[in-house]
């Protein structure tokens, strides 16, 4: 019954699990017989609320001490947070991870690298960043973001060009070029906007995309399959070291048909999975800088977005919050202190 019955849920961390109500709430007690620095924080009710306007409310009434800005619009974090509660009381923590737009090269339009690289220009990502997250963030350029190890800051830039990106399908008729974009059912709000404003940019320059809503296990199994021509997503860093990456998305064919990219180069994949052998840390970070310029300047095999800040805002009762190093969502409750 481990991990579903307080009872039987037993470990050696800081706090122990003394309540848990499926779907609402569960609660943690400082565990006394800790064997480091006991926290401040004694007790803690961690609820479970989907709906981020009932996160706002309780949040405004005093009924949450902490809430993560993330699950909200970013009108509301710009009208209501930023402009409202003391500089103090927002916390930002880097997202060490990369939104991106995936493209699979088994489609057979995005199997042509012109229009891989005609939709990297075409996409304003500035104005997305801007419009949709209030600017909370940088561009990114590569697949390895900014603050992570290995990352390349002298990179080329992309460029928001769409007049370069219609001469770059100067083979193919207007709305020739159709693909779908598949959106996860559970990522809404921001994430919808993202979708629409990717289409929308594509759409003026004769590219033609629909957007196809799946719920959460079908989206998974398609992409899975290899068989989704695109999506856009946000992976964030499991530890700090470019492999987690790489690895992941380009180090083998499997790998890259999971993430249904599909990428063909097989020997620069071989590279990918055998720089993960190389000791010295000079010469593996300029393998991976090198790898990274080869798929996503020359091949273009995805469409770099940006990272983005993590905001979170504090009550009142909160002396300091420490998030995630790499900006997840979870925190680790030892690194609360309250009033």
């Amino acid at each position: 019954n481990f991990g579903m019955e307080p009872a039987d849920t037993i470990g050696s961390g800081p706090y122990i699990i003394t309540e848990w109500v499926p779907n609402d709430h569960y609660t943690l007690v400082r565990n006394e017989d800790y064997w480091g620095e006991l926290p401040s924080v004694q007790t803690v009710i961690r609820h479970i609320v989907p709906d981020g306007n009932t996160q706002d409310m309780m949040f405004q009434n005093g009924e949450i001490d902490i809430i993560d800005l993330d699950v909200l619009d970013a009108s509301i974090v710009a009208g209501s947070y930023k402009a409202v509660y003391p500089a103090e009381q927002i916390v930002a923590a880097h997202r060490l991870g990369i939104s991106y737009i995936a493209l699979n090269e088994n489609n057979e339009y995005l199997s042509d690298v012109n229009v891989r690289k005609a939709i990297q220009m075409a996409v304003n990502r500035q104005s997305m960043l801007d419009n949709i997250y209030d600017g909370e963030g940088n561009l990114e350029n590569g697949i390895v973001a900014t603050g992570v190890w290995g990352h390349n800051p002298d990179l080329a830039e992309i460029p928001y060009d769409p007049e370069a990106a219609k001469a770059l399908l100067a083979d193919y008729d207007e709305g020739e070029i159709t693909f779908e974009l598949a959106l996860n059912n559970e990522d809404t709000g921001n994430y919808l906007l993202a979708y629409q404003s990717v289409q929308q940019d594509l759409a003026a320059i004769g590219i033609n995309v629909t957007i196809e809503t799946y719920d959460s296990s079908a989206w998974l199994e398609l992409r899975k399959s290899g068989e989704m021509d695109s999506f856009i997503q946000t992976w964030t860093m499991d530890y700090n070291d470019p492999a987690n990456i790489m690895v992941v998305f380009f180090g083998n064919e499997e790998n890259t048909k999971t993430r249904s990219l599909n990428y063909p180069d097989t020997e620069i994949m071989d590279r990918v999975s055998a720089a993960t052998n190389i000791v010295d840390d000079d010469e593996r970070m300029a393998e991976y800088q090198a790898l990274e310029e080869q798929i996503v300047i020359e091949d273009a095999a995805w469409v770099p977005l940006y990272e983005r800040n993590h905001l979170f805002c504090i009550g009142e009762k909160v002396e300091s919050f420490v998030p995630h190093w790499a900006g997840y969502t979870d925190f680790f409750v030892r690194d609360v202190v309250m009033k």
